[in-house]
């Protein structure tokens, strides 16, 4: 009786420890994140936003982990900062082909053209993420230019003007 209580206690022993090394699954692709462009007061910008290309091999393929590791911006020459440095994502939600995020507060001091670029940046990155097609934006305990959140998707950014004159 005791060696078999023994062996099944070296089991469970040996299960939780294999279950405990187990790695968590990566990215298999290039995941595309999201930032605001640098562009210099005399130059023209073809776009706001753009993508920075980061290797899959070593992400996480924990979609909110990863989101928190994007809001910290990028190394990446020609870009800005595109979140105010303390934003966290505080809950992402997924139902059917829409994500909910929460973030904190920091969110909340961008407004106007910063605000819907960072917006524009993190729906793109989090459609990219997760292959969500909408994402509602909150900040936590605030609003964000007077609205409770924002709503966008990928066919309601305008990431190149359409107006601009052509150059004579």
């Amino acid at each position: 009786m005791k060696k078999l209580l023994c062996l099944l206690l070296c089991g469970v022993v040996l299960l939780t420890a294999a279950a405990c090394s187990e790695e968590k699954p990566k990215y298999e692709a290039p995941v595309r994140l999201y930032y605001r462009t640098f562009v210099a007061e005399d130059e023209i910008a073809e776009s706001v936003i753009a993508p920075v290309t980061v290797e899959g091999a070593g992400r996480l393929a924990d979609p909110k982990q990863l989101l928190n590791e994007y809001l910290k911006g990028t190394s990446e020459a020609g870009f800005e900062t595109t979140f105010p440095a303390s934003t966290k994502l505080l809950s992402l939600e997924i139902t059917d082909e829409t994500a909910f995020l929460q973030l904190n507060g920091a969110l909340a001091r961008l407004s106007g053209t910063d605000l819907t670029i960072a917006c524009g940046c993190i729906t793109l990155t989090t459609i990219e993420i997760t292959g969500v097609t909408t994402v509602h934006i909150r900040a936590s305990n605030e609003t964000l230019d007077g609205a409770e959140e924002i709503v966008m998707d990928a066919n309601s950014l305008i990431l190149m003007d359409l107006y601009a004159s052509e150059p004579t």
